[in-house]
């Protein structure tokens, strides 16, 4: 229901010339970037390192330290800067790898300098790292022997209740949980979710070992089969969208492989 206009106010040039200025500043500070970018690419695809890029583009190349496979730090945290770092194209051959943009305003181009092949590490440098490792897998294997043992007993009609306090261990009961109910622990759910349902007046028992060697012992009472129609319109949408963003990259990546496969490109 409409019941007034208003007339807008004209601002006086002055007023918005910083911020028009800005505007413009930020404008084409972009389209130099994407010229800057593509022109990278041509660069960089033809030449026999980045020096030569950097200095026509006027930058300098930076060097980073040793780069591993599950680098999880720095620069080479971006999982799409270690696989174009240890491709067979940049890795073994020695060619630049192409542009990858890690967001917005931040691209890369990298060139593998040297590649260190692993090596046997001296005893002395690693015994202490082994024994943890012993003793952690040691302890790992004893708590899942007594997750064996209470499973045993569950199947031979003890409750997971009398069980949980006569060893002193936690225990809760969820009621009509969902797949992200936050009151229990995500590798549980995943495991529940997994399972088949139960034959009615029946459980399922299992358990799972969490990131920490933990096991979390589980009943499984009923399953309620769920109802799409009965799902929010938001958030139907939502999974709407999800679905046909992943169709569309599987189909994005299956025509880039294809585009390889046809491709006649000779590098020397």
């Amino acid at each position: 229901k409409l019941l007034e206009l208003r007339r807008g106010e004209v601002l006086e040039f002055e007023q918005v010339r910083s911020e028009l200025r800005q505007r413009l500043e930020t404008e084409e500070a972009r389209r130099a970037l994407i010229l800057a970018v593509e022109e990278l690419r041509d660069l960089a695809f033809n030449a026999e390192d980045l020096a030569g890029p950097a200095a026509q583009l006027g930058v300098e190349v930076e060097v980073s330290g040793p780069v591993t496979r599950t680098q999880s730090d720095g620069l080479f945290a971006d999982s799409s800067l270690r696989r174009a770092a240890f491709s067979s194209d940049v890795l073994e051959d020695g060619f630049n790898s192409e542009v990858i943009e890690l967001g917005a305003e931040h691209f890369v181009a990298l060139r593998v300098r040297e590649h260190r092949l692993p090596e046997r590490r001296p005893l002395a440098d690693v015994s202490e790292q082994i024994r943890i490792q012993l003793r952690d897998e040691a302890a790992r294997t004893r708590i899942v022997e007594a997750a064996e043992e209470l499973m045993e007993q569950l199947r031979e009609g003890a409750s997971i209740e009398s069980l949980a306090l006569a060893n002193g261990y936690e225990w809760q009961v969820e009621l009509a949980t969902t797949r992200n109910n936050p009151a229990a622990p995500d590798t549980l759910l995943r495991r529940a979710f997994r399972l088949p349902a139960p034959a009615k007046g029946q459980s399922a028992f299992d358990y799972v070992q969490n990131s920490e060697g933990d096991i979390e012992v589980f009943e499984l009472v009923r399953v309620i089969e769920g109802d799409a129609s009965a799902l929010p319109r938001g958030r139907t949408q939502l999974l709407q969208r999800q679905l046909v963003n992943e169709h569309g990259q599987q189909i994005d990546e299956y025509f880039q492989q294809q585009l390889r496969i046809d491709a006649d490109i000779t590098r020397s």
